[in-house]
Parts: C-alpha cells; structure tokens; sequence
C-alpha cells in the first residue's frame, strides 16, 4: 500500500515536471482585412446587365495614372477600378482624379491626403468628365468582341456621376477607398481615323461598386 502511494506521488510529480517544460505556441489572432468586392448592375446600350463579384468570374483590379513632376512642381494621380472575368470578354472600369501631391517628398499621396479627397466627393455634384480622369471623372468598357468604348468629355449627350457611401479603411494590405457610384452617358470608340467616325454606346443608371488603393 505505501509503495503503490509512493508510485502515485512520482507520476503525479512527473507528470507536473513535465507539463511545465512544455511550451505552448500561442497564435496571435488574424488581423482583419478590408472587405474588398465589386458589383455593377446597369442598362448598356438597352439591355440590362449585372455583374457580381465571385459570378462569371468576375473580380476588382486597381490601378493609377501618375505623373511625376519635379519638386516643387506638384505631381498628380488618377485612381482606377476595373471589374474584369476570367470567363466572360467583358469588363467595364471608371476612374477619378486628380490628387496632387510633392512627389520629391512622399513617393505617394498620404493616408490623410487620400482619405481627405475621397470623403469629400461623397455627394459632390458637378463632377466632370475627362479624359483619363483627370481632375474628374471617366467609364471604360469593354465588349465580347473586344472593342473598347470610352468616355468623352466633350460628348453633347447627357452626362451624370454622383459618388455615395465613400469609406475609407486600412488594413496590413493597403488604405482604401470603397464607394458606390450612380451614373449615365454616352462612351465612344473610333471605327475611322481619317475622316473621323466615331460608334458610340451609352450606359444608363448604371450604379458601380468597388474600391481605390492608396
């Protein structure tokens, strides 16, 4: 009986020892990421469409237009979102710009001049159209067949754009802006050079969903 005790007291003591060298391996928790999806829904040309993020093989790129000017001339970029599939041809883009920044001094805009020129085009009216968006804005599309159909600032149809519910987030990939943008007009492309002639298609109450990276 007291050698069975005795048995008893050293497994407990080694089992104790031994717990106490082993190291447990503590995970830090996931960082959370920005929530980053794209969806257009649409009238082109009379017929309604709708593109889903993660539907057809749709999915968000982004991209920007700088240029670089020397200090203390001010450079400026333009930023772009383009909603592309890897199964269907079609793709459809807009862009807006411009923030002018000292280049010689930061190699991009900051956090705070990014955040600053998305939140105040929240509900801004009178954004213009132009060409490669700068200091405004521009739609891109591109058809089944490959043709791609532009924008044009000096278009006489209709033209309208309104940005809505611009937030601006941050996480260990990048800073971004998502927003919900409202638009219509006309897009063009050039069928002849000499003498110009010009096709166009338009886009009506198209509502765009995406986001800019800093």
């Amino acid at each position: 009986m007291k050698t069975s005790y005795i048995l008893v007291s050293f497994a407990l003591l080694f089992g104790t020892l031994l717990s106490s060298c082993i190291k447990h391996e503590v995970i830090p928790a996931p960082e959370p990421l920005v929530d980053l999806e794209v969806h257009f829904e649409g009238n082109i040309n009379g017929t309604d469409v709708e593109y889903t993020n993660d539907v057809d093989g749709f999915n968000g790129e982004t991209s920007d237009a700088q240029l670089i000017l020397t200090s203390p001339s001010p450079s400026s970029v333009s930023y772009f979102c383009n909603m592309t599939s890897n199964l269907i041809d079609r793709s459809l883009k807009v862009g807006i710009g411009s923030i002018y920044w000292d280049a010689g001094a930061l190699e991009k805009p900051s956090v705070e001049e990014f955040n600053a020129f998305f939140e105040d085009r929240e509900e801004m009216t009178g954004i213009p159209y132009t060409s490669g968006a700068v200091d405004g804005f521009e739609v891109s599309y591109t058809d089944n067949f490959g043709n791609v159909w532009v924008s044009d600032p000096t278009s006489t149809n209709p033209q309208t754009v309104l940005f809505k519910e611009i937030t601006t987030e941050s996480d260990n990939t990048g800073d971004y802006a998502k927003f919900k943008v409202e638009f219509s007009c006309y897009l063009y492309r050039t069928i002849n050079t000499l003498p110009l002639e010009r096709d166009s298609i338009s886009i009506t109450d198209g509502v765009f969903d995406g986001w800019f990276k800093r």
